[in-house]
């Protein structure tokens, strides 16, 4: 066996270690009673447990659910493409700094935008102005509140693969447009239709996201009580497994939801593949940067709504509740944070960080078998094998990774290792995903002179294809970094999650002082940032993504 051969088999390997396999045994168990098939998991969701009646719950779980996803999706998806075209089409004064601010809810966890903008809307709702004319401000519990938050939060995603469409747009097609029809009407009948493949990948991932989202709909719950708690698919199996430890009925209760966000990754696959197969077209021209002439305040005003909304409301309510007067000083509960929460600081820092390298690594030989595989049912079913565990729910994965690791003798299960491990599984497709693109973009021709030489596979993949796309691989681990640092659902039920600083965050919400709980959010924010802001302005790149 050749050494490509071991490498593309080891990557699967880690693979179905880490992701298929622990989510398969646990679906599995739900469907298996005392060493025989039973489908009692199953028919226990529709019966209720008191009176033996039809129980409407997954009805309603799967409504909340839907309404939720659809409805953020939705909502990013109308947000993001003005945006994208004036980010990606348009000359603006300081463009390159609103597509860097409006990047920076991704890395801000959405339960810490939940924790912000309801105290801010709390703040205003107390202000003396506001009482005197009678109005109240509108609470973000139930549907609209999920929606709102989750939109705030998720949004960039549909940016960016908004952008990347009207970036690819065809300008020969879209300027023949302009001549005949005029701006508006071109831009609806020419440049939407071409970009709509990218629009749609863009409502996808914002979709998968957000009908996995734990966070949100539990802070909710908890914030508004006042408000029917709109409980989700996210939230049933984390109660099933961490209140009542019936991993058997997280599993089952889980499948409407691995359906739904399984079928949305396959769409979501079929649209990346089709557009990288067709592409825009042999005869085809970069599409032109438009001027916006009248129309450019209105731009600038709208994105800098946007970034106001998303970026500095937030940021801003964190700090001014971190530094509020308290009874030990301004600065004091900022210092208690700091010396409480030191040690899950820099170890939330390392398993980020090493998660995202190790995620870097395995998804590599899996991504360039993919991009220089000739068959195009072998490329389908390698992006099929490596993607579709984005459709497994954090909650999911994570029992999944308990269940095994608790029978594999080691000390894997008692260590923060299970913490790392469960990053890389959480986050392995999203890797995949971003290095497939880089190494399409990569010459073959150089690989295949380096292997008329006589180098090895490996030495092709760490001295050729690596130096060739340092950007994208860096901007693999740049995001898998962010993502692990802001992760809460994949370690909120490990046993070693709470030495988190995600966990901890969460957890004080409900017991400690509001400085505290801000201090840390801060804390939080600006270690998912400071790699970030060292890659784009000391080192000048940009982080590419998709």
């Amino acid at each position: 066996m050749n050494q490509r051969r071991v490498l593309v088999a080891l990557a699967v390997c880690a693979f179905l270690a880490l992701c298929w396999i622990p989510t398969g045994l646990l679906l599995a168990s739900g469907f298996v009673a005392d060493g025989s098939p039973t489908l009692a998991h199953l028919k226990a969701l529709f019966v209720d447990p008191v009176n033996g009646a039809y129980d409407p719950r997954v009805v309603g779980l799967l409504r909340n659910t839907m309404i939720i996803g659809v409805g953020a999706a939705f909502a990013s998806t109308l947000l993001a493409l003005p945006a994208a075209w004036l980010l990606a089409r348009t000359r603006l004064p300081g463009s390159g700094l609103f597509g860097f601010l409006l990047m920076a809810p991704l890395i801000v966890p959405p339960y810490v935008h939940g924790i912000a903008i309801t105290q801010f809307l709390w703040d205003l709702g107390k202000a003396e102005w506001l009482v005197r004319a009678g109005i109240t401000l509108p609470e973000l519990g139930g549907h609209v509140g999920a929606i709102v938050l989750l939109t705030v939060s998720l949004f960039p995603m549909a940016l960016l693969l908004c952008a990347k469409g009207f970036r690819g747009v065809d300008g020969n097609a879209e300027d023949a447009a302009v001549l005949a029809r005029g701006p508006w009407s071109a831009f609806l009948r020419v440049s939407i239709p071409l970009a709509l493949p990218s629009i749609l990948a863009g409502f996808l991932f914002v979709f998968v996201f957000a009908v996995s989202e734990f966070g949100i709909p539990d802070f909710l719950s908890f914030a508004y009580p006042q408000i029917a708690a709109r409980q989700v698919f996210a939230t049933e199996i984390f109660m099933q497994f961490s209140k009542a430890r019936n991993s058997e009925l997280a599993a089952v209760s889980s499948l409407p939801l691995v359906l739904i966000v399984g079928v949305a990754a396959y769409a979501l696959l079929r649209l990346e593949t089709r557009e990288d197969r067709v592409g825009r077209g042999v005869m085809a021209v970069e599409p032109r940067t438009r001027e916006l002439g009248r129309w450019k305040p209105v731009a600038l005003a709208y994105l800098g709504l946007l970034v106001t909304t998303t970026a500095v409301v937030p940021l801003a309510q964190l700090v001014h509740w971190a530094f509020r007067d308290g009874p030990n000083g301004r600065f004091a509960e900022m210092r208690s944070a700091f010396r409480d929460a030191g040690a899950d600081i820099g170890r939330s820092f390392l398993l980020a960080l090493g998660a995202a390298l190790l995620m870097v690594v395995i998804a590599t030989p899996l991504a360039h078998a993919f991009e220089r595989a000739r068959s195009s049912q072998v490329r389908m079913r390698l992006a099929l094998f490596a993607f579709l565990p984005i459709a497994f729910p954090a909650m999911l994965l994570t029992i999944g990774e308990i269940r095994m690791w608790n029978r594999i003798p080691g000390p894997v299960y008692d260590s923060v290792a299970l913490v790392l491990l469960t990053y890389v599984a959480r986050f392995l497709p999203l890797a995949f995903l971003n290095l497939r693109a880089g190494i399409r973009g990569f010459d073959a021709a150089q690989e295949d002179a380096a292997r008329l030489s006589g180098r090895s596979y490996l030495s092709i993949l760490v001295r050729v294809v690596g130096p060739g796309i340092a950007p994208t691989l860096a901007s693999a681990v740049l995001i898998g970094f962010v993502l692990s640092m802001r992760e809460l659902d994949s370690v909120a039920i490990l046993p070693r999650g709470s030495d988190t600083l995600p966990m901890r965050v969460y957890s004080m919400v409900h017991t400690v002082r509001e400085p505290v709980v801000a201090s840390l959010c801060l804390v939080l924010v600006a270690a998912s940032a400071v790699p970030l802001l060292v890659w784009r302005y000391v080192l000048g790149k940009r982080v590419r993504v998709l």
